[in-house]
């Protein structure tokens, strides 16, 4: 049951890091480049899920672990499945709707905010609390 909190977590993560506002990017060596921007440079996939400052990643469902997802301009995400889905009648892609929120410092999605403590071109972390703790999910851009 907790795993699939963490998958839902997850996925609500990844579909909420877009913007329409721009905003000078603290950790992307101080350049112009807006959150946005950065999000759209390429896609991303998730690296890490850590519950409480520990690595769930070893158990995390390889299905889950090569969905691939790319940010729009107009506010849309596209999920990919990747090569493994979870559940076989699944569609391949699927769009969502997500937003950033107080100045571009926070991403909700589904009813869940989270707070965006890593942003730049290379990696992205997001963090959440909750009744069980601290959630934090990792990504990087898709190999």
């Amino acid at each position: 049951m907790k795993l699939l909190k963490i998958s839902a977590l997850v996925l609500t993560a990844v579909l909420v890091l877009n913007a329409c506002k721009k905003k000078k990017d603290d950790n992307t060596g101080g350049g112009a480049t807006s959150k946005k921007d950065i999000l759209m440079s390429h896609s991303w996939v998730a690296t890490d899920i850590l519950v409480n400052d520990t690595s769930w990643w070893a158990i995390f469902p390889d299905c889950d672990k090569d969905n691939v997802f790319t940010f729009k301009a107009n506010n849309v995400v596209t999920t990919d499945e990747g090569a493994s889905k979870c559940n076989s009648s699944d569609p391949q892609t699927s769009d969502d709707v997500w937003m950033l929120i107080d100045n571009d410092t926070k991403i909700v999605n589904a009813g869940d905010t989270m707070t965006i403590a890593e942003l730049g071109s290379g990696k992205a972390r997001f963090t959440m609390m909750d009744g069980s703790g601290k959630f934090e999910i990792r990504m990087g851009p898709k190999p």
